[in-house]
């Protein structure tokens, strides 16, 4: 008996993949627009620096809920979804650690 062969692109995507792309990738945009600037400004930036950095971390907290929903649909393609995902959960990372790291130099 031959092995069926399985083709990944006639699945449709989960849903959520689309919102959490594109939220990821604006909090990636974000991200690397903060840092810009902050080392532009030797760390002495303005309140605009703060506010782009809550909102790069809100997004990828949105990204991650959206590929966690995406994630509990079977029968469609969930590989954005999934890479979504992992990039998100990075940045997260990523801002928690910064958080951190700020708030241990600053004492």
């Amino acid at each position: 008996m031959a092995k069926r062969r399985f083709n990944y692109i006639r699945r449709k995507p989960a849903s959520g993949t689309r919102r959490a792309v594109f939220s990821g990738f604006g909090s990636l945009i974000l991200l690397l627009l903060c840092l810009l600037l902050s080392v532009r400004e030797k760390g002495q930036g303005p309140l605009l620096l703060g506010a782009l950095g809550l909102s790069s971390l809100l997004a990828a907290v949105f990204s991650l809920f959206c590929a966690f929903y995406g994630l509990q649909e079977r029968d469609r393609n969930r590989t954005g979804v999934r890479i979504a995902g992992a990039c998100s959960t990075l940045i997260a990372l990523l801002w928690a650690v910064l958080i951190f790291v700020g708030l241990r130099l600053s004492r």
